[in-house]
């Protein structure tokens, strides 16, 4: 009885590379999955860096302004001083 290559009893070997090219392409489509991941968190961290820098930007801007006003306060604190001890000095007679 002879039987054509269709209906012939699947060898080991048959079966192993079967099993061995159903494995390449599904490791391919799983490299494949990992490229995409891969470029998805890249952009991601890209964003993430460009909100992290225009953040840090502005905290130095406000620390930067809060400083002039800090020292703005301050400058106007010692006119004050120095007007209120003049007035003193004029007051008791040691102006300088």
């Amino acid at each position: 009885m002879t039987h054509s290559d269709d209906i012939a009893p699947a060898t080991k070997k048959d079966v192993q590379e079967i099993i061995q090219k159903e494995m390449n392409f599904e490791f391919g489509c799983i490299g494949k999955e990992f490229t995409k991941l891969r470029l998805e968190i890249k952009k991601e961290g890209e964003e993430t860096r460009r909100h992290f820098d225009v953040v840090a930007e502005q905290l130095f801007h406000d620390l930067a302004g809060a400083s002039r006003d800090e020292i703005e306060i301050l400058k106007d604190a010692r006119k004050d001083h120095s007007r209120r001890i003049r007035r003193l000095e004029r007051t008791v007679g040691i102006e300088a």
